[in-house]
């Protein structure tokens, strides 16, 4: 397999100032998605565009030595960089040792005192896609127990049957909220704070 020489200074500088840590492992080498949630997004760059979602457990390969807390990778026909901590050693159906493990209770954030607001329900998060389509470029991951402030309730659907509301806080876009007729990513506040300045 190929890889884009776009890499090469990245592999070469960390090699020469990481010393022992770039000898002691080879490139490309294999690995595969271990995120708690189900996806995981490809970037251009370190913080960059997103390119493409990699479902959990896809294969994938290392081709360089991370640049921070990012990990250059090889995926299909993509090249990219993903969160480190979310690539772990070896084929997708080997056990995932190194899988973060996710907070078994969360306290929901504090929502302003808004009709539309509601808070992340999902244990995954969501995603804030730029349209109503889960193709569509994902601009924001809002965590489990996020505070949201919608556009409106009138939802739309796909054609997979998934429910889809737009959201104006903390990004603009479109969140799939459910299936089927049933909304169960997003729930009613139950903490607000009050937009007033009065002490």
């Amino acid at each position: 397999m190929k890889f884009p020489l776009a890499f090469l200074p990245l592999a070469l500088t960390t090699a020469l100032m990481g010393g022992n840590a770039a000898i002691a492992q080879s490139y490309p080498n294999d690995a595969h998605v271990c995120t708690p949630g189900p996806r995981l997004n490809l970037r251009e760059a370190p913080g960059g565009r997103v390119l493409t979602i990699l479902d959990n457990q896809t294969s994938i390969e290392r081709v360089a030595p991370p640049a921070g807390n990012w990990q250059p990778v090889a995926a299909s026909d993509y090249r990219g960089y993903v969160w480190s901590e979310y690539v772990c050693d070896g084929d997708a159906d080997e056990p995932v040792a190194q899988q973060p493990a996710r907070t078994a209770r969360f306290q929901p954030a504090m929502c302003p005192d808004v009709s539309l607001a509601r808070n992340v329900v999902a244990p995954d998060g969501l995603n804030v896609h730029r349209s109503n389509n889960p193709n569509s470029e994902i601009v924001r991951f809002l965590s489990e127990g996020a505070a949201i402030i919608l556009g409106s309730t009138n939802p739309s659907m796909d054609e997979a049957g998934h429910i889809w509301l737009p959201v104006e806080q903390p990004a603009m876009g479109y969140i799939r909220v459910g299936r089927d007729g049933v909304v169960d990513k997003i729930g009613n506040c139950t903490r607000f704070y009050s937009n007033d300045n009065n002490n």
